[in-house]
Protein backbone atom coordinates (compact mmCIF):
# COMPACT_ATOMS: atom_id res chain seq x y z
CA UNK A 1 0.00 0.00 0.00
CA UNK A 2 0.99 3.35 -0.72
CA UNK A 3 2.03 5.08 2.20
CA UNK A 4 1.72 8.51 1.43
CA UNK A 5 -2.27 7.60 -0.21
CA UNK A 6 -2.49 6.16 3.47
CA UNK A 7 -1.73 9.02 5.09
CA UNK A 8 -3.84 11.41 3.04
CA UNK A 9 -6.60 9.32 3.53
CA UNK A 10 -6.19 8.79 7.43
CA UNK A 11 -4.17 11.18 8.54
CA UNK A 12 -6.59 13.36 10.76
CA UNK A 13 -7.82 10.42 12.40
CA UNK A 14 -4.06 9.20 13.18
CA UNK A 15 -2.87 12.59 14.42
CA UNK A 16 -5.91 12.54 17.00
CA UNK A 17 -5.01 8.93 18.19
CA UNK A 18 -1.95 10.24 18.61
CA UNK A 19 -2.94 13.75 20.56
CA UNK A 20 -4.68 11.84 22.55
CA UNK A 21 -2.20 9.16 23.43
CA UNK A 22 0.10 11.94 24.39
CA UNK A 23 -2.36 13.61 26.36
CA UNK A 24 -3.34 10.58 27.77
CA UNK A 25 0.71 9.72 28.76
CA UNK A 26 1.00 13.12 30.48
CA UNK A 27 -2.22 12.69 32.38
CA UNK A 28 -0.66 9.42 33.95
CA UNK A 29 2.31 10.85 34.85
CA UNK A 30 0.75 13.87 36.31
CA UNK A 31 -1.76 11.25 38.45
CA UNK A 32 1.16 8.59 39.02
CA UNK A 33 3.80 11.82 40.90
CA UNK A 34 0.83 13.18 42.48
CA UNK A 35 -0.58 10.01 44.02
CA UNK A 36 2.91 9.13 45.21
CA UNK A 37 3.46 12.24 47.14
CA UNK A 38 0.23 12.30 48.61
CA UNK A 39 1.20 8.45 49.33
CA UNK A 40 4.28 9.67 50.97
CA UNK A 41 2.77 12.54 52.93
CA UNK A 42 0.28 9.70 54.65
CA UNK A 43 2.68 7.44 55.14
CA UNK A 44 5.25 10.34 57.09
CA UNK A 45 1.91 10.95 58.82
CA UNK A 46 1.24 7.83 60.10
CA UNK A 47 4.69 7.28 61.12
CA UNK A 48 4.52 10.54 63.12
CA UNK A 49 1.55 9.56 64.88
CA UNK A 50 3.12 6.23 66.03
CA UNK A 51 5.78 7.68 67.42
CA UNK A 52 3.97 10.08 69.55
CA UNK A 53 1.26 6.86 70.36
CA UNK A 54 4.66 5.04 71.75
CA UNK A 55 5.67 7.99 73.68
CA UNK A 56 4.02 8.65 76.61
CA UNK A 57 2.06 11.92 77.35
CA UNK A 58 2.72 11.94 80.90
CA UNK A 59 5.35 11.24 83.48
CA UNK A 60 5.17 8.48 86.02
CA UNK A 61 4.88 10.96 88.42
CA UNK A 62 2.46 13.07 86.67
CA UNK A 63 0.12 10.01 86.44
CA UNK A 64 0.98 9.75 90.13
CA UNK A 65 -0.12 13.05 90.65
CA UNK A 66 -3.48 13.19 89.13
CA UNK A 67 -4.27 9.80 90.79
CA UNK A 68 -3.66 11.35 93.99
CA UNK A 69 -5.90 14.50 93.03
CA UNK A 70 -8.40 12.49 91.61
CA UNK A 71 -8.38 10.58 95.19
CA UNK A 72 -8.80 13.54 96.58
CA UNK A 73 -11.94 15.20 94.81
CA UNK A 74 -13.41 11.90 95.42
CA UNK A 75 -13.35 11.54 99.11
CA UNK A 76 -14.47 15.48 98.87
CA UNK A 77 -17.56 14.64 96.95
CA UNK A 78 -18.38 11.92 99.33
CA UNK A 79 -18.00 13.81 102.46
CA UNK A 80 -20.19 16.77 100.93
CA UNK A 81 -22.62 14.29 100.18
CA UNK A 82 -22.64 13.25 103.29
CA UNK A 83 -23.59 16.56 104.68
CA UNK A 84 -26.28 17.91 102.13
CA UNK A 85 -28.21 14.64 100.15
CA UNK A 86 -29.92 12.45 102.67
CA UNK A 87 -28.83 8.66 103.09
CA UNK A 88 -30.90 6.06 102.49
CA UNK A 89 -31.52 4.01 105.49
CA UNK A 90 -31.68 0.46 105.42
CA UNK A 91 -35.28 -0.30 105.81
CA UNK A 92 -35.16 1.55 102.56
CA UNK A 93 -33.26 -0.47 100.74
CA UNK A 94 -33.85 -4.09 99.68
CA UNK A 95 -32.32 -6.95 101.31
CA UNK A 96 -29.32 -9.11 99.81
CA UNK A 97 -30.98 -11.35 97.82
CA UNK A 98 -34.43 -9.60 97.79
CA UNK A 99 -35.73 -8.14 94.60
CA UNK A 100 -36.16 -4.73 94.14
CA UNK A 101 -39.83 -4.80 93.35
CA UNK A 102 -40.71 -7.20 96.38
CA UNK A 103 -39.08 -4.91 98.73
CA UNK A 104 -41.38 -2.08 97.34
CA UNK A 105 -44.58 -4.07 97.27
CA UNK A 106 -43.92 -4.87 101.16
CA UNK A 107 -42.04 -1.70 102.30
CA UNK A 108 -44.67 0.82 100.89
CA UNK A 109 -47.47 -1.36 102.11
CA UNK A 110 -46.31 -1.19 105.98
CA UNK A 111 -44.35 1.96 105.53
CA UNK A 112 -47.75 3.57 104.52
CA UNK A 113 -49.78 1.73 107.27
CA UNK A 114 -47.35 2.63 109.93
CA UNK A 115 -47.81 6.70 109.05
CA UNK A 116 -50.75 6.86 108.38
CA UNK A 117 -51.92 4.91 111.56
CA UNK A 118 -49.49 7.26 113.40
CA UNK A 119 -50.75 10.31 111.93
CA UNK A 120 -54.36 9.72 112.72
CA UNK A 121 -53.33 8.60 116.73
CA UNK A 122 -52.27 12.30 116.64
CA UNK A 123 -55.31 13.83 114.71
CA UNK A 124 -53.24 14.81 111.39
CA UNK A 125 -54.82 13.90 108.09
CA UNK A 126 -51.83 12.75 106.12
CA UNK A 127 -52.25 12.38 102.21
CA UNK A 128 -52.76 8.49 101.66
CA UNK A 129 -50.80 7.63 98.52
CA UNK A 130 -47.55 9.22 100.64
CA UNK A 131 -46.82 10.90 97.09
CA UNK A 132 -46.17 7.84 95.50
CA UNK A 133 -47.07 6.94 91.37
CA UNK A 134 -49.96 5.43 90.45
CA UNK A 135 -47.82 2.68 88.84
CA UNK A 136 -45.11 0.95 90.17
CA UNK A 137 -42.33 1.58 88.41
CA UNK A 138 -41.01 -1.21 86.59
CA UNK A 139 -36.94 -0.35 86.72
CA UNK A 140 -34.60 -0.78 89.70
CA UNK A 141 -33.28 2.59 89.40
CA UNK A 142 -36.69 4.16 89.38
CA UNK A 143 -37.63 2.20 92.53
CA UNK A 144 -34.81 3.35 94.29
CA UNK A 145 -35.46 6.85 93.39
CA UNK A 146 -38.61 6.26 94.94
CA UNK A 147 -37.49 5.29 98.03
CA UNK A 148 -35.16 7.90 98.03
CA UNK A 149 -38.29 10.12 98.03
CA UNK A 150 -40.49 8.27 99.89
CA UNK A 151 -37.67 8.25 103.22
CA UNK A 152 -37.52 12.33 103.43
CA UNK A 153 -41.44 12.24 102.90
CA UNK A 154 -41.49 9.46 106.05
CA UNK A 155 -39.20 11.67 107.94
CA UNK A 156 -40.98 15.32 107.60
CA UNK A 157 -44.28 13.56 108.02
CA UNK A 158 -43.33 12.19 111.50
CA UNK A 159 -41.77 15.73 112.13
CA UNK A 160 -44.91 17.54 111.11
CA UNK A 161 -46.85 15.49 113.74
CA UNK A 162 -44.35 15.72 116.31
CA UNK A 163 -45.29 19.53 115.96
CA UNK A 164 -49.02 19.70 115.96
CA UNK A 165 -50.20 19.98 112.09
CA UNK A 166 -53.48 19.74 110.71
CA UNK A 167 -52.36 18.12 107.64
CA UNK A 168 -50.09 16.75 104.81
CA UNK A 169 -50.69 17.47 101.60
CA UNK A 170 -49.68 17.88 97.84
CA UNK A 171 -47.08 15.44 98.33
CA UNK A 172 -44.99 14.44 95.25
CA UNK A 173 -42.35 12.27 94.86
CA UNK A 174 -40.71 12.94 91.06
CA UNK A 175 -39.76 9.60 89.43
CA UNK A 176 -39.16 10.24 85.81
CA UNK A 177 -35.71 12.04 85.60
CA UNK A 178 -35.88 14.71 83.72
CA UNK A 179 -33.80 15.12 80.35
CA UNK A 180 -31.97 17.88 78.71
CA UNK A 181 -30.74 18.44 75.70
CA UNK A 182 -26.78 19.46 74.87
CA UNK A 183 -24.74 19.40 78.32
CA UNK A 184 -26.22 17.72 81.66
CA UNK A 185 -27.27 19.63 83.91
CA UNK A 186 -26.24 19.73 87.63
CA UNK A 187 -29.26 17.58 88.73
CA UNK A 188 -28.65 14.92 85.80
CA UNK A 189 -24.70 14.35 87.39
CA UNK A 190 -26.05 14.28 90.59
CA UNK A 191 -29.08 12.04 90.13
CA UNK A 192 -31.50 14.38 92.12
CA UNK A 193 -35.11 13.39 93.01
CA UNK A 194 -37.43 16.30 93.89
CA UNK A 195 -39.85 15.83 96.54
CA UNK A 196 -42.42 18.61 97.41
CA UNK A 197 -45.26 18.91 99.81
CA UNK A 198 -47.56 21.26 101.90
CA UNK A 199 -47.77 21.02 105.78
CA UNK A 200 -51.08 23.38 107.14
CA UNK A 201 -50.76 24.32 110.62
CA UNK A 202 -53.11 26.02 113.15
CA UNK A 203 -52.32 29.42 112.49
CA UNK A 204 -49.87 30.17 115.38
CA UNK A 205 -48.34 26.83 115.48
CA UNK A 206 -45.67 26.40 112.43
CA UNK A 207 -42.45 27.60 114.25
CA UNK A 208 -40.99 24.58 115.78
CA UNK A 209 -41.70 22.60 112.81
CA UNK A 210 -39.59 25.25 111.01
CA UNK A 211 -37.05 24.69 113.03
CA UNK A 212 -36.99 21.31 113.23
CA UNK A 213 -36.86 20.88 109.50
CA UNK A 214 -34.21 23.97 109.40
CA UNK A 215 -31.78 22.19 112.10
CA UNK A 216 -32.88 18.68 110.55
CA UNK A 217 -34.28 17.55 114.00
CA UNK A 218 -35.14 13.83 113.94
CA UNK A 219 -31.23 13.66 114.06
CA UNK A 220 -31.10 11.37 110.74
CA UNK A 221 -28.96 13.67 109.04
CA UNK A 222 -29.61 16.07 106.03
CA UNK A 223 -33.24 16.38 104.13
CA UNK A 224 -32.10 18.43 101.12
CA UNK A 225 -34.11 21.22 101.65
CA UNK A 226 -34.25 23.31 98.52
CA UNK A 227 -36.90 25.85 99.19
CA UNK A 228 -39.11 26.58 102.18
CA UNK A 229 -42.29 29.14 101.90
CA UNK A 230 -44.05 30.08 105.14
CA UNK A 231 -47.43 31.56 103.96
CA UNK A 232 -49.72 34.46 105.42
CA UNK A 233 -51.98 33.03 107.92
CA UNK A 234 -55.32 32.02 106.72
CA UNK A 235 -57.27 34.03 108.59
CA UNK A 236 -60.93 32.88 108.37
CA UNK A 237 -59.68 28.95 108.36
CA UNK A 238 -57.07 29.90 111.04
CA UNK A 239 -54.45 28.23 109.14
CA UNK A 240 -51.06 28.41 107.85
CA UNK A 241 -49.03 26.64 104.93
CA UNK A 242 -45.89 25.46 104.83
CA UNK A 243 -44.35 24.85 101.26
CA UNK A 244 -41.69 22.57 101.08
CA UNK A 245 -39.45 21.36 98.21
CA UNK A 246 -36.23 18.57 98.79
CA UNK A 247 -33.89 17.40 96.64
CA UNK A 248 -32.71 14.12 97.31
CA UNK A 249 -30.49 11.34 95.79
CA UNK A 250 -27.17 10.15 95.61
CA UNK A 251 -23.90 9.91 93.48
CA UNK A 252 -24.37 8.01 90.00
CA UNK A 253 -22.73 5.42 90.28
CA UNK A 254 -20.80 4.61 87.39
CA UNK A 255 -19.07 7.73 87.86
CA UNK A 256 -18.05 7.66 91.69
CA UNK A 257 -17.59 4.28 93.40
CA UNK A 258 -17.95 4.68 97.26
Amino acid sequence: MNFDAFWQQHRHFITGVLVGLIVFLIGRAFVGSHSRSEFLRAQQQIRSHNGKLRTSAYSVQQVQSLESHLSELESRTSSLKAVTLPNLRADFQPRPGQSSSQHYIQWTGKLRQELLAFALRNNVDVEEDLGLPPQQPAQPDQLERVMRGLDVVDRVCRMAVLAGAMRVEDIEIQVRQRRKRGRRSEEQILDLIPVSMEVIFPIQSSLSFLDDILQEGDGLGPLGLTKLVLQEPHERKRERRVLLEFSVGGLPKEEVEE
